[in-house]
This record gives C-alpha cells, structure tokens and sequence, in this order.
C-alpha cells in the first residue's frame, strides 16, 4: 500500500474526513418542498406536467429541472431527480395539458389541449417564480386557443 509508513492521529483523520465531506457537499442546495394549483381561465387542469427551468438571468444555476404531474384536481407537487420538492432559486415554468382519450384507450381522440402553447415554451411563458422555503405556486394561465394534443400526458420540452 503507498501511504502503509505514514501514520495519522484520530484528530487529524477526522479532521480530514470532515473536511472532505464538507467540500463534497459545497454547492448542494436542499431541496424544499413545491407544490401548488394549476388553472386554465379559473378552472383547475386536470392532467398534465409542470417543469421548473432554472432562470440563468436570475442567477440560477442549477443544472436540474424540478417536475410535476397535475392530477384531477389540477394540483401538482415537485421532484427533482426522484426527490420531494425543488432546490431554491428563480425559475422559468413550462406547462403542459393532458388530453382525455377514450376510456379503453382504443381510439384515441386528438382534441385541442386547454393549455394555449406559449405556456409549454419556457421562454415564451411569462410564469417566473422564486423557490424558497414554503413555496406554493396557484399557476393562473389565461388565454384562448389551445394546441392540438396528442392523447396521454405530453412531454414538457427538453424532457426525454
């Protein structure tokens, strides 16, 4: 073994290990919890994704995008890479409406999804938001005119 002559005494190998775990840990941002509403002209989207950006301009730099689904009552709760909740920051948000198929998925109908386009590109959504703890964003979209859909939950952009 290269170091077997050299030896160490407890404090500094503790101090050691601490300090090696501390600089494995710099920058790692806790997560908080997020969740919230999501309606379409003050009704709740009953299906669909809402994803979190990191908004560069803002000075978030994270290289994680924080996700949800929306379910029937149009609340979503965040996970970021399998975790509850987003770590803190601005955010750009992106959503997507799900589009109701047949009940035995057979034939699936495209109908126009209740969500107009410009909220599933992060760049055209004016939907920003600040994630700190006890963070829950209502996101309030407006407009006519959705999308064609294709049935299921669609993908959010930059999502494989």
């Amino acid at each position: 073994m290269l170091l077997s002559g050299w030896k160490c005494s407890p404090r500094v190998l503790t101090t050691l290990v601490l300090a090696s775990a501390l600089a494995a840990t710099a920058g790692c941002a806790r997560n908080v919890p997020v969740s919230g509403k999501v309606t379409v002209d003050d009704k709740p989207l009953t299906a669909g994704n809402v994803q979190f950006i990191p908004d560069k301009e803002k000075g978030n730099t994270a290289n994680v995008s924080p996700r949800g689904v929306i379910n029937e009552q149009g609340v979503y709760e965040l996970t970021t890479d399998g975790k509850p909740g987003a770590p803190p920051g601005w955010y750009k948000v992106a959503v997507a409406g799900g589009v109701p198929t047949t009940e035995d998925n057979t034939k699936p109908k495209i109908v126009p999804s209740p969500v107009p386009a410009r909220y599933s590109d992060p760049e055209k959504s004016d939907l920003r938001v600040e994630v700190k703890p006890g963070g829950s964003f209502d996101l309030k979209l407006s407009g006519s005119g959705g999308t064609p859909g294709m049935p299921g939950v669609p993908t959010m952009p930059g999502v494989k």
